[in-house]
C-alpha cells in the first residue's frame, strides 16, 4: 500500500489497523504517517545506501537500532581511516633510506596500495542510488 491513509478518515484509519493488525499474511506499506506505521508494524526493512537491513519489533525500536548500527559503522570508519593513515606514514617512512631493505615496507606496500587487506568498512557510504538508468 502506498500512503494508505492520505484520504482516510480517523475512524477508517483505525478499521485499516484493526484489519491489518488480523491479517494473517505480510504486506508492504509506504506512508510517513509514523503514528500509523508504529500501530501496524512488527518487522521493518529498511533499504538504505543499497543494503537492506531487516528489523523486528517496533517502528522507533527499529529507527533507535538503526542509528545505533550507523553510529558503530561510522566509529568503526573513523578507526580504520587513521590506521590507513598510520600505516601509509610507516611505509612512506621507511620504503627510503637505510631502511629500505625490510620486507615489511617492500612486500607490503603493493598489497597494501592494491586495499586488499582492508575491510569493506573503508568505503565511506555514498548517497547516490545506482538502481535504474534513464
Amino acid at each position: 500500500m502506498d500512503e494508505p491513509t492520505n484520504c482516510l478518515d480517523v475512524s477508517h484509519i483505525n478499521w485499516l489497523v484493526n484489519y491489518l493488525n488480523d491479517f494473517p499474511g505480510a504486506f508492504i506499506v509506504v506512508s510517513h504517517d509514523y503514528d500509523f506505521l508504529g500501530r501496524i508494524t512488527n518487522c521493518i526493512i529498511d533499504i538504505d545506501f543499497g543494503t537492506i537491513t531487516r528489523y523486528t519489533g517496533t517502528l522507533k525500536q527499529a529507527m533507535r537500532q538503526k542509528e545505533a548500527n550507523r553510529q558503530t559503522y561510522m566509529k568503526a570508519y573513523a578507526n580504520q581511516q587513521r590506521q590507513i593513515a598510520k600505516t601509509e606514514a610507516y611505509i612512506r617512512k621507511n620504503k627510503a633510506g637505510t631502511r629500505a631493505w625490510f620486507p615489511w615496507c617492500q612486500g607490503r606496500r603493493p598489497i597494501w596500495r592494491s586495499g586488499a587487506c582492508w575491510t569493506v568498512i573503508c568505503r565511506k557510504p555514498s548517497r547516490k542510488f545506482s538502481g535504474w538508468r534513464s
